[in-house]
């Protein structure tokens, strides 16, 4: 059921921007001279919701660095939408299991007004999760949406909510079956 939910959201989020897609892209805008990667590295905290028995929420903490996608770009300027690439590592621990996630997320980000983005997109992911029995890696796919802000050109604020999906057979025991969660997060940060 829950991967029939994140199958669903993912196909809407991908029909919403079918508009969007009509128009002109501009591949590979990284070999363009005047293209700007506008790196940003934030802290990120949150919580983290294991959808597995037994698991309660717990904090988690970590770090992002974000850029401009090098390989593909919308041309309109007009609405200043653009691709973000996020790549984060992160920590979850609470007294039976302990997730260490590495992720790289692009999302679509569409300024709505001056210094504020709000953004969408999919996820793959590397997960090591352990508990006192087992301890497994495993990939993942995600869906999440991110809202963006800069203030004084160097700060950054953002916020994050996403839902991950893990292999449900790599970490099996007598009380988990995958390692699925969702998660919240703040993120504090500088852009360069």
């Amino acid at each position: 059921m829950k991967k029939r939910f994140v199958l669903g959201i993912s196909m809407a989020l991908l029909m919403s921007t079918r508009p969007a897609l009509a128009d002109n892209w501009i591949l590979l805008p990284g070999k363009s001279d005047d293209f700007n990667t506008n790196p940003t590295l934030s802290v990120m905290i949150g919580s983290q919701n294991p959808d597995i028995p037994g698991v309660s929420n717990d904090s988690i903490a970590g770090m992002e660095l974000s850029f401009n996608c090098p390989l593909l770009q919308p041309s309109n300027s007009d609405t200043g939408a653009k691709i973000r690439q996020q790549v984060s590592l992160n920590n979850f621990n609470d007294d039976t299991l302990e997730i260490t996630s590495l992720e790289i997320n692009p999302h679509y980000v569409i300024n709505t007004s001056s210094g504020l983005g709000i953004g969408f997109g999919p996820g793959i992911g590397y997960v090591q999760a352990e508990t006192a029995t087992a301890r497994k890696s495993m990939f993942t796919l995600q869906v999440g949406a991110s809202l963006h802000y800069t203030a004084m050109d160097f700060l950054f604020l953002g916020a994050e909510a996403r839902y991950q999906l893990t292999e449900s057979d790599a970490f099996t025991s007598p009380t988990h079956t995958g390692a699925d969660n969702f998660r919240v997060a703040l993120k504090v940060g500088v852009n360069f």
